[in-house]
Formats: structure tokens, sequence, C-alpha cells
């Protein structure tokens, strides 16, 4: 992985393949197996989704033919690439309306595409299944592999499943016969005479998830949410909740191993930012493949907030290793540079910015820079977290690994070992508690970060996301160091990008998705000039932030992010892209609205259920009772389902359990709905307050009805 100073990216050969048959070569070189050919046509402007009369596309083919000519992981790393970055489409049909899943006879290939959402127990148009697939290869050797064939089995795919070819019907029984599997025809047969446990029944393999007396509306930061589970299949493994789009770290969620057809409640403490609160949720099986459905819940928190966020960044330079050979020259001035540049145009806008350097070989290794990054864990969820990382990185049997100053060798074990995996990272990022987090890497071979840290910590598929990622380079680039001034590109672009270059509406404040697009830009034009290709990649999110205010912007900023839809996201991209500002100003504006109308709209929702909830615990009150020498009568219809602020301000009791007033019952006979719009304490003569669990029944005795006002009401 050396190479990161001066470097100069390798030369992509250039195909004398024309133009016209350029597409066909590359599903020869997928059904070779070819992988340094296949990436070669690929990025020489060869279509990856180009398919023939005969439906084969290059994924499809290579995984058909030319995966098993590769070490497994070798072929495994081409299939993602061709996925991740170069955007193959994996749901495309091949031959007959086969899918990959359908083709695929790799284990890891295919718990892969199960992650990337392709079904088990899909069927093809003929009903062959992903077991008959599996099978319909000659083996090359005697060895005969049979995980695959238990996977699938154990994950309740039909074995009696039957599929026509013609006049004729095959079985998975028939494929493995045919093919001369015979372990595998052995492990079917007996499978079919003792199916798995977890197969009983309809064999649907996904848990059940769902929220549990979880409101709409709170007043606190810091919350409890409750889930319902119920296991089906393997049972329940992990339980993954995001809040605004970003994943939270709960030692509860953990593999919770509950049996099938067990139910469970489970209670996570998470914090919330003040305003609108999008909580996403599943659980996978016990086995951690097949996710439950996504459940859903929109909240509102409100809470006091007497300051504006605060910045909290950490910026890493790494200049000087433990292996000398792999000491850089200009790592530590890009972290001072980004860092300077960041304190600078954000503490305008944040009420306070804390820039957290580390760039000494002390400072640097892998126990301090995790041991910073956890002091973090406790700031609030209305905060904003950047995190900024200029060292060596590569790759390790598909993982990425951030090289730290204590590292002493580059063999592979040693790596693992002692560097910071993207597996550490994501724990650690995950467990800082804002959902407003911009993660920079200004490292060789850091673009799998995107793919691989980025995407596990803020599902794609989320609507609302907030985290942000970008890196120097792709996952198979190197990045160019000692550009301008002694700093790399990356750096360097950023640095002018915060300084205001970046911002798009000319509103005088850079936003993470203006931060995102300049750079992106900006990055391969500058590369170019020293004739080395750089292009950086990066996960944006669907919630945008402010970073950054320039000189010339007069006024407060409002710091609330803005939540978008994927659809959403695409066409802010667009409208930058073409340059079309009126455009993405009135998405900008028109995202506002909607989200304050949400809002409202959820807050009203709540105030009913809340009040219905009172009403039936209300008709299991006592209906008379005394109280010193006066009688009260519990009323069940008075029920006030809006307590004016001017009544709270005058009673706000709480008990030592910190519990509130929600209902209000004026002392009368009469069977009458009221809402009570003014009081005089004055006139109050008795107030008794009846404890009913998790609220308190308040009535008022006056020594007058006269002087209150009375809304007498149908509902």
């Amino acid at each position: 992985f050396l190479g990161c100073s001066n470097t100069q990216a390798p030369q992509i050969e250039k195909t004398p393949a024309s133009n016209k048959n350029i597409n066909n070569q590359l599903l020869k070189a997928s059904k070779l197996g070819d992988i340094k050919q296949i990436k070669n046509l690929i990025n020489n402007g060869a279509d990856i989704n180009y398919q023939n009369d005969d439906k084969a596309y290059a994924l499809y083919s290579f995984v058909v033919d030319g995966y098993q000519k590769n070490r497994p992981n070798e072929s495994l790393d081409l299939v993602k690439w061709m996925i991740e970055e170069k955007k193959a489409d994996f749901h495309k049909l091949g031959y007959n309306g086969y899918s990959l899943i359908h083709v695929s006879k790799n284990l890891k290939l295919t718990q892969y595409l199960v992650e990337l959402g392709l079904k088990i127990d899909s069927l093809t148009p003929n009903n062959a299944t992903t077991l008959m697939g599996s099978l319909a290869t000659r083996l090359d050797t005697r060895y005969e592999d049979t995980t695959l064939q238990k996977y699938l089995i154990e994950h309740c795919v039909d074995m009696e499943q039957k599929a026509s070819f013609g006049t004729k019907k095959f079985s998975a029984l028939d494929f493995a016969k045919k093919f001369n599997r015979s372990k595998a025809y052995q492990l079917i047969n007996t499978s079919i005479e003792n199916p798995p446990k977890q197969c009983e029944g309809k064999g649907i393999l996904a848990p059940k998830i769902s929220f549990y007396n979880t409101p709409e509306t709170f007043d606190s930061e810091v919350v409890n949410i409750s889930f319902k589970l119920e296991a089906q299949g393997f049972g329940i493994g992990d339980i993954v909740i995001l809040v605004n789009g970003v994943e939270i770290s709960d030692n509860k969620n953990r593999a919770l191993k509950i049996k099938r057809g067990s139910l469970k409640v489970k209670t996570f403490n998470i914090k919330l930012q003040n305003g609108l609160n999008e909580i996403r949720a599943f659980a996978y099986d016990s086995s951690n493949i097949v996710k439950s459905e996504v459940v859903i819940h929109d909240v509102v928190a409100e809470y006091k907030v007497d300051r504006e966020p605060k910045l909290y960044a950490i910026a890493i330079g790494i200049d000087q290793f433990e292996k000398e050979s792999l000491n850089l020259r200009y790592a530590e001035a890009d972290a001072s540079l980004f860092g300077t540049t960041l304190f600078k145009r954000a503490r305008g806008i944040f009420s306070e910015v804390k820039i957290i350097y580390l760039k000494k070989s002390d400072e640097t290794t892998k126990e301090m820079i995790l041991q910073n990054l956890k002091s973090l864990q406790d700031i609030s969820a209305n905060d904003f977290f950047v995190f900024y990382s200029a060292t060596h990185g590569t790759m390790v049997d598909g993982k990425y690994y951030m090289i730290t100053s204590n590292i002493s060798s580059t063999e592979d074990a040693y790596i693992q070992k002692n560097a910071i995996s993207e597996d550490e990272l994501r724990e650690v990022f995950k467990a800082i508690p804002t959902a407003n987090k911009l993660l920079l890497f200004d490292t060789c071979y850091s673009g799998s970060i995107n793919e691989k840290i980025s995407k596990k910590l803020a599902e794609s598929t989320v609507e609302k996301l907030n985290l942000t990622s970008m890196t120097a380079a792709n996952s198979v680039q190197t990045a160019l160091e000692g550009f301008a001034d002694g700093h790399g590109i990356f750096t360097y672009v950023l640095s002018d990008a915060l300084d205001g270059d970046a911002d798009f509406n000319n509103d005088g404040i850079i936003q993470s998705m203006e931060l995102v697009n300049y750079t992106n830009k900006m990055v391969p034009k500058e590369a170019k000039r020293f004739n080395h290709i750089q292009t950086p990649a990066y996960f944006q999110s669907g919630q945008v932030f402010n970073i950054s205010k320039l000189r010339s912007h007069k006024g407060s900023v409002n710091m609330n992010p803005h939540y978008f839809k994927p659809d959403e996201v695409k066409k802010l991209v667009t409208y930058m892209d073409k340059n079309e500002l009126n455009a993405f100003n009135k998405t900008l504006e028109s995202n506002k609205v909607k989200t304050k109308l949400k809002v409202e709209k959820i807050k009203k929702e709540a105030a009913k259920i809340e009040a219905a909830k009172a009403a039936a615990t209300l008709k299991l009150a006592d209906k008379k009772f005394n109280f010193g020498r006066h009688d009260f009568v519990f009323n069940d219809n008075s029920i006030f389902l809006n307590i004016k602020d001017s009544i709270k301000k005058h009673f706000n009791f709480t008990d030592s359990k910190g519990r509130h007033l929600i209902v209000f019952d004026f002392y009368s006979k009469e069977p009458a709905q009221r809402v009570v719009t003014a009081l005089d304490t004055q006139k109050v003569s008795d107030i008794y307050m009846a404890d009913r669990g998790d609220w308190y029944r308040v009535t008022l005795q006056t020594k007058s009805r006269q002087g209150y006002e009375h809304i007498t009401t149908k509902d």
C-alpha cells in the first residue's frame, strides 16, 4: 500500500477494441474471468450494463462462468467493484429470466446478494429455485463443497419445488443427480425427510418487529424507545436502530438469539435532535443474514436548548511511522490546513468549535485515536461531528485499514491486528450520538470507506440520512500528495470549498451537499494538471446541514438540518451539476415548509391520542369522594383536549417522579364537556390531585362560578 508521496497512478492501457465491439469484448472477458481486462474495458468506456440478444451482460456472465476461474475473494471483490463503484445493475435478469442469486455457486457471493436485497426464496419464470441454480454446474474437481446448499436449505428454500424445462419437470434432487453432486443429493434427500425446525409452516425466517407504546412527541433529548419482537425461523439476532438515518450504538441491540415463536419487548435509550426525528428499525434472524421489514416512526422532540449547537472535529495528520519507509511529508500540514480553515469558517455559526488535533507520534497510535473518538460519545444529538484523517490506507482481504503511527510492518496479518479496521471505525462513529456527521479520509486506497463504512453507518435506502463521507480517491487509486503549497489535492480543494468556493447558491453558507459537489468536481480537474488520475468517492446523505459561513454573510444562521428523500437528493445533485440555481433554492425552501407542516401534524395527532388514552383511563375513576368539607364529583365527559398555556403557568404541579398535570376537571355537576380558557387562582378554594399512575387527575373547586369562561363542545 505504499506510494502516497508524489506518486503517479498507473496509466490504464487503451484497449484496441473499437467502440463497436468493446461491449462484446467485455462479455467475453467476463466469461473468461479475466479480471484485469474486465476493469480495463469498463474504465475505457465499455457499457457495464450492456446486454446481448442472449440476455448476457458482464456481471451475469462473470458470475455464471468467470467467478470460478479466480480465487473466491478476488472474484467477490470484482463483483462488489462492479456493483458498488461502477453501478452495475444487479437486478437485471439473464438467460431464461434467471437472476444473479439463481446462478451463484459461492456462499459468500449469495450472502452478499442477500444483503443487497435479492431473495433466497425467489423463483425464476420456469419456477427454478436458488437451490437448483447452485447445483447446475459440473465440478472441475472431485471435491464437492456443500456449504452453499446447506445455507439455502437452512434458510428454507423449497426442496421439493419443480421447475419446468420444456415438457419435463425437475426438482433439486434431479439437478443434483444430473450434475453428479453426490454429497448434495444425500444432503437434500436427508433434509426432505427431516426438514430444519425453523422451516416448519410457511418457513418465513425474517423476525417481526414493531414499535411498542412509542409516543409521537417527547419533551427531552434522551428518551426510551421500545420494540415488540417476534422470533421466526432461526429466531432473532441483531437489532439495528437508525435515528435520522444514522445507526445508533447500544449494547442492548446485540444478538438476542431468542427462539422461534417467542415474544419479547426491548427498550433502547437514544438521543433525539430538537425537532423532527425519524426512527427506523429492523431485526435480523439469528444468522444475521435475513432482515425483517423496516418499521418507521416519525416523532417530534421539543426541549429547552440554551445554546446553538457545538462543532467537534478530530483532525489527524501522520507523517512519522514506526516503519520509516511509510513516512509522509505533508499529512500533518494537511490536517493543520483543514482544521484551521474549518475553525475559521465554522465559529461564526456554532456556539463552540472544538478541534482536536492528533499529529504527534504518541497521539496517532491506534489506541489514542480510538480513545479520542470515544471521548465524544456524550455530546448532544444537536451537535455536529467532523472527522478528518490524512495518513496511509490499505485493503486487506477486501477490508479497509487506516494506518496509524504504531505500524512497524506491512504484513497483512500485522496490519489486521494493529491498524484501525473499517469495522472498528464504524462502531466508534455510530457511538457518537449526533446524526450530523461529516467524515473525510485523505488516504490512499480509501474509496472503499464509502461502500463499507458509510453505507453500513447509514443505509443507502433510508429516506432521511444525515451522514456525509468523502475520500480522496476511490478504492483502487492513490491519493496525490504535495500539491499546492505542500498540501494534498483533496485537502487543498476542501479548504477552498470551506473558504467559500463551494457556495453554489450564493447565500454565504456552505452546506454539506455543496461541499461534496464542489470537491467531487474540482479534485479530478486539479489532479489532471499533474497528469494524475484521482477521483473522490463519496456517500451523500438525505439530510443537508450547514458547516461553514463566509465573511460576507451577515446575520444569524438557522442550524436546523434539512431532511430529504432519496429522489429529492438526486434532484438537488442534478440541479448543482446543471447549474440550475432557482430549482435548487426552490427545493430547499419547499422542504422547509413540508417539514414544518409535518411537525405540526404530528403534534396535533399526538394530542388526540393522549386525550383518548386519558379518557379511557378516567372511565375507571371513582365517581365521588370527599375532601375535607367539600364534595367532588368526577364527570366522565369533562376531558379537556386542549390545555391552554395560561393554565399551565398557574398550575405546573409535579411529584417526586417528575410527573406533570395532564387533565383539568373544572368542578361541576353538569354533564357537559368544557375547555377552560381562563382561571383566576384567587377564586380557587381547593385543589385536589388524584394519582392515576402516569398522570394526575386534577379537580378544582371554586368559590363562585361567575367570572369563568366555558366552551361547551359536542365532541
